[in-house]
């Protein structure tokens, strides 16, 4: 037989440990909301590639972003190794997948190596900015 202090405590502990599993599911569930604000749109993948070597100048770079961009706020540039900019200026933002970045580059870069620089602002209004290579050698 169960004494009324003993049968207390049971149920008393029963009863924390319900409110302390209410309390952790709550704080999981906002760590949970809060995960997609933390996204920021980051490059997802890019042709030329990251640090790749084509064999032929390629017409136009190609990014993938993991979220989408606001058009009028994402910029693209490619420079030569001398920092003299081989892109004709026109970057856009695809209008079948917000999430594409391009711009046309000038007719049969010489080799040598390319740096691509972009900057944009996803639609979550955080701006992100990088660079990465690629090396023409035909």
């Amino acid at each position: 037989m169960v004494s009324g202090s003993a049968a207390f405590r049971a149920t008393s502990l029963a009863n924390l440990l319900r409110r302390q599993g209410r309390v952790v599911l709550a704080a999981a569930a906002c760590v949970l909301a809060a995960a997609p604000a933390w996204a920021h749109g980051q490059l997802e993948s890019a042709q030329p590639a990251v640090d790749s070597t084509v064999s032929q100048s390629p017409q136009r770079v190609q990014i993938h972003f993991t979220e989408r961009l606001e058009p009028k706020l994402a910029s693209v540039s490619v420079r030569n190794a001398i920092g003299q900019r081989v892109d004709d200026g026109k970057p856009v933002v695809s209008p079948a997948d917000s999430r594409i970045l391009s711009i046309g580059l000038n007719p049969a870069l010489p080799a040598g190596t390319y740096r691509v620089e972009w900057a944009i602002t996803a639609v979550d209004t955080h701006r992100t900015k990088g660079q990465y290579n690629f090396t023409v050698k035909p």
